[in-house]
C-alpha cells in the first residue's frame, strides 16, 4: 500500500512543487515531526515525507490566493486525503434510516445578519480531537448543541462527546456505534430524551 500511495504523493508533489527549496521543505517536515512528536519506521518515512510536502505545498498555494481564511500545518498533515477520511471520518449514511426526524420547528427571529462570529460572542468551546475514533458525529452534535444553548441561556458548557460514544450506542438502546460512526441526529434525539 505504501508503493501507490508514495508514487501518489510523488506526483502531486512534483506538480505542486517544482521549483520549492528541498531544504526548506526538509526543514519544515522536521520542524512538524518535532511540534507533533511524530516517528516513522525508515519505509514509512520518506512516505510521509512526501504526503507533508505535498500537503504544505498545497497549504502554501492556498494561503497565497488571498482566501478569507488561511490553512496551517495540523497533526494530520502526513496523510493522505484518502487516508484521513479511512481513520478520521465516522459518519455512517446507513444509520440515517434509524432516525426518526423529529422536527423542532422554525424560530421566527427577523432579519438574520450577513454573518455571525460565534467565536466572539463566547459560544464556541475550544478546538476538540476526536484522534482516531470515527466519532465526528458526537463532536458536531455536541459543538451544535453546545451553540444551541449558549444561544438559549447565555451560558457556555463544554458537552462530553464521550459520553455519547459511550452511551448513545447498540449496546445502550440507541443506534450509533460509538467510535465506529453515528449521526448526528440520532445524538439529538438521545439529548432530547435525556
Amino acid at each position: 500500500p505504501y508503493t501507490t500511495l508514495f508514487r501518489s504523493a510523488m506526483l502531486a508533489l512534483l506538480l505542486v512543487t517544482a521549483a520549492a527549496s528541498p531544504e526548506r521543505w526538509d526543514r519544515l517536515f522536521e520542524q512538524f515531526k518535532a511540534d507533533f512528536q511524530k516517528t516513522y519506521d525508515e519505509e514509512e518515512h520518506e512516505l510521509r515525507r512526501q504526503i507533508f510536502h505535498t500537503n504544505q505545498a498545497f497549504i502554501e498555494k492556498h494561503n497565497a490566493e488571498g482566501h478569507s481564511y488561511t490553512l496551517g500545518v495540523t497533526p494530520f498533515a502526513d496523510l493522505t486525503t484518502e487516508e484521513f477520511r479511512r481513520d478520521y471520518f465516522g459518519f455512517d449514511a446507513g444509520l440515517r434510516g434509524n432516525v426518526s426526524g423529529t422536527w423542532l420547528g422554525m424560530h421566527e427571529a427577523g432579519a438574520a445578519p450577513d454573518s455571525i462570529d460565534w467565536r466572539t460572542k463566547g459560544a464556541v468551546t475550544p478546538v476538540k480531537n476526536q484522534a482516531q475514533c470515527g466519532g465526528c458525529w458526537a463532536f458536531s452534535s455536541t459543538g451544535a448543541t453546545e451553540g444551541a444553548l449558549f444561544v438559549a441561556s447565555g451560558k457556555l458548557t463544554s458537552l462530553s462527546e464521550e459520553q455519547l460514544i459511550q452511551c448513545e450506542n447498540k449496546a445502550h438502546g440507541g443506534s450509533d456505534m460509538g467510535c465506529n460512526g453515528g449521526l448526528m441526529d440520532s445524538a439529538f434525539e438521545w439529548y432530547a430524551a435525556g
